[in-house]
């Protein structure tokens, strides 16, 4: 037994050896050969590392141990993070996080608008050079209000009070057929009573009688404005702008 005991140490002592010799015996350039794809690690921008998605599981990644990580991850942190004391850490990665991610899109949404209030309102946006911050969003309206002429008997008689309307440079008209072979002219959509009420009175004013408001049978379509991310001083140019569109509304809040 003791023969065998003195024999096993003697072959561990020997083993020990000669892993320490060939340790010894492998140069820093053959330590460096023997790395796992050391030609892999790269160093990445911030647009890179927003492009491959970390920073939205940042905080996750971070609560996860070394070990836990895949070997691909771990390169990819290790290379985006730089050392840091861990009193600092913690601190600073909420910071770094919401600068990666950047600022939200801020949109205003003016109107809704029927065709021609939206052309006037354009025109009155047009000094403020918006370019491609200003665009055109759909909606439908189902609790507007008709301002309209008649009924007529026919559309030809519909159609001739609409060409008189025209020459009194009456705009927003078209002929609706209303059912029961009858015909009418409109004279718009409103998105309130007020504002109806408001282009009766602007219609008599200007000579047109007979006019009458009406809640709208029918979802009708009409135009959001919408600016995306406004310079300095547009909103408070909407706000004023707004009151004399009545009906229309401004709402502020991230881009869809």
């Amino acid at each position: 037994m003791r023969l065998a005991v003195f024999l096993l140490l003697f072959a561990n002592a020997l083993l020990f050896a000669y892993a320490r010799i060939d340790s010894a015996s492998v140069s820093e350039a053959g330590r460096l050969v023997e790395q796992v794809h050391p030609d892999s690690i790269k160093l990445l921008t911030p647009h890179e590392v927003a492009a491959l998605g970390l920073d939205k599981g940042q905080g996750a990644e971070r609560a996860r141990t070394p070990a836990q990580m895949p070997p691909g991850a771990q390169t990819q942190v290790a290379a985006q993070t730089p050392t840091q004391p861990a009193n600092q850490g913690s601190a600073q990665a909420q910071p770094q996080a919401a600068a990666s991610a950047g600022p939200a899109d801020v949109c205003i949404q003016w109107g809704p608008f029927s065709d021609a209030d939206r052309a006037r309102a354009q025109a009155d946006l047009d000094p403020l050079k918006l370019g491609h911050a200003l665009s055109q969003r759909q909606v439908t309206v189902t609790d507007a209000w008709w301002v309209s002429l008649g009924p007529m008997a026919t559309r030809a008689a519909a159609e001739r009070r609409v060409a008189d309307l025209r020459g009194q440079a009456i705009d927003d008209l078209s002929v609706v057929d209303t059912g029961d072979g009858q015909f009418a002219v409109s004279l718009g959509i409103f998105r309130t009573r007020d504002a109806a009420n408001v282009r009766v009175q602007a219609l008599a004013a200007r000579g047109v009688a007979g006019a009458h408001a009406a809640p709208n049978p029918r979802p009708i379509t009409q135009t959001m404005l919408v600016v995306r991310n406004p310079p300095t001083g547009v909103a408070a140019k909407l706000e004023a702008l707004q009151g004399r569109y009545t009906g229309s509304e401004l709402r502020t809040g991230p881009c869809t």
